[in-house]
């Protein structure tokens, strides 16, 4: 039986300060289109856009229509373009939007058994929600929510925006 290789991943949201992002374990042989969705949960997103993989030659990976030219996300694992520690993909989220994820292997480990989940180990910040803006309309919602915060109180907003990561 061969051992399967269990991947620590970093997952940052590109273009926000200070960084949100993930540190997750997933089975190396999980196909992108699997991955899709454990993104989409550590992340908060809620799906409802395409979306695109991107290794680091400039191939695109999906399982959208509206992506004609990129490869089959459907076949094609993880392992297959993360494959050596330090190595990273671009997860895109959102046409009008356009989220950008930095995905980067920081550790490889075998196991005899392939567990069949992904675990989240940590992370930082809440993501922004679905429909803002991009990374720009982010920051314009942040200072709006900051300058209503001098003058009055946020209410559930205050955990969200203080980053804490429940």
């Amino acid at each position: 039986m061969n051992a399967i290789p269990i991947l620590t991943l970093k997952v940052t949201l590109r273009h926000t300060l200070p960084p949100i992002w993930r540190r997750l374990t997933v089975p190396g042989d999980i196909t992108l289109v699997c991955f899709d969705p454990v993104i989409q949960a550590v992340m908060g997103w809620t799906n409802s856009t395409p979306h695109y993989f991107e290794d680091g030659q400039g191939t695109c990976y999906s399982t959208e229509t509206v992506f004609a030219a990129a490869r089959n996300g459907r076949k094609t694992t993880l392992w297959a373009i993360l494959n050596k520690v330090g190595k990273r993909m671009t997860y895109h989220f959102g046409f009008e939007e356009d989220w950008e994820h930095d995905v980067r292997l920081e550790a490889v480990v075998e196991s005899p058994k392939r567990p069949n989940y992904a675990e989240c180990l940590g992370g930082k910040r809440r993501c922004p929600p679905d429909g803002c803006g991009g990374p720009l309309g982010f920051r314009d919602l942040l200072e709006v929510i900051a300058s209503r915060r001098r003058s009055k109180p946020l209410g559930g907003f205050r955990g969200w925006i203080e980053g804490r990561f429940d």
